[in-house]
């Protein structure tokens, strides 16, 4: 059913009949209400079970440090979504509404708003950074119940379980992290005669990047992982090791690979041409087009200098397979005879 249907007169009239008989008066809710959203009803009912004040204009904030804590644990999904809701504030500027994010608790962690209408609710709400917008302490609201069902969902003035959030118009979606795990709320508030359902995709659409932006900061945060844990690998090996790409550029090497070319220690590879630091007539078609195991060869560098090496080379292919990269692993002659000669 769209939001246009749910919203009308009537609705409101019934939600705000049953609200004063049931919250105002502290009646026992029934199972079933006539045109009450099932999802408002819970609400309610658990908004009744913490002992929720239906008439309470200001509700709790934290104190500075404790502001100053939620905001340092929660310094990443800030990070990520500023930028959203900056971008978001640009298409309702004029609205009169607010852009509100929480962690996963209901506290409020950042907050944009553009136009100055919105802000007499704001400070009659108290809805502010440390605000907390929990069932436990607020009742029913579009934040409270997003984060209490893990659903998106638009909540409409007298669907709220407090009475100063009647004039509120609500929009609000969960931000998960990779593992599914409920890391806040994105929510858009405003008056509700300047509701408009279009708000409720504009904030899942939002969260969906978000959620989205913090998925590709996970992937990038174990790639770098994974290239320590390779270059520690590489930088451990006897041998020299050079990496290169399709075109035949430096990608990786360990030391080795300069002390066995008697090349200077501070000198960078990455992303030269190999055949600008081993002389390319030193390398034969065979080694670049098909893998060799243990061929003793004499590198050539650009220095002049002439090493003798036993030599492997390696065609590794990527997803594309037409993407061909090449491993050299080498090691000094003098040291394979000699360990041959230990073994022997």
């Amino acid at each position: 059913m769209d939001n246009n249907e749910i919203f009308t007169k009537e609705y409101r009239f019934l939600t705000n009949k049953y609200w004063t008989e049931y919250i105002k008066n502290c009646q026992p809710l029934p199972q079933q209400l006539p045109f009450i959203r099932p999802v408002i009803l819970d609400s309610w009912r658990r908004s009744q079970r913490y002992g929720v004040d239906q008439n309470c204009n200001e509700t709790a904030l934290l104190s500075p440090s404790e502001i100053d804590n939620i905001l340092d644990s929660s310094q990443e999904l800030i990070e990520v979504s500023h930028s959203y809701l900056l971008h978001l504030a640009e298409f309702i500027r004029g609205t009169n509404f607010v852009l509100a994010l929480t962690d996963q608790n209901g506290y409020v962690i950042d907050i944009v708003v553009e136009d100055s209408g919105i802000k007499g609710l704001m400070r009659q709400t108290n809805l502010r950074i440390g605000s907390i917008r929990n069932e436990q302490t607020t009742g029913t609201s579009g934040i409270a119940i997003c984060l209490a069902t893990g659903t998106p969902i638009q909540i409409w003035g007298e669907e709220h379980y407090i009475q100063s959030h009647h004039t509120y118009f609500c929009s609000a979606a969960p931000i998960f992290d990779v593992s599914k795990k409920l890391m806040g709320c994105l929510a858009m508030i405003g008056p509700q005669e300047t509701a408009h359902t279009h708000t409720f995709g504009m904030v899942c659409t939002a969260v969906d990047g978000i959620q989205k932006e913090m998925q590709m900061r996970v992937i990038n945060q174990q790639l770098s992982f994974v290239n320590t844990q390779l270059n520690d690998m590489i930088q451990a090996l006897s041998s020299g090791v050079i990496l290169l790409d399709e075109d035949k550029r430096i990608v990786h090497y360990n030391d080795n690979a300069l002390s066995i070319l008697e090349l200077p220690k501070n000198l960078k590879l990455q992303d030269k041409y190999v055949g600008d630091v081993i002389l390319t007539s030193a390398l034969t078609n065979e080694l670049w087009d098909s893998s060799v195991n243990n061929m003793e060869i004499t590198l050539e560098t650009y220095q002049g200098r002439s090493v003798n090496v036993v030599f492997t080379s390696v065609i590794t292919h990527g997803l594309q397979l037409q993407a061909k990269n090449i491993i050299f692993i080498f090691e000094k002659q003098k040291r394979i005879h000699q360990l041959v000669r230990k073994m022997s």
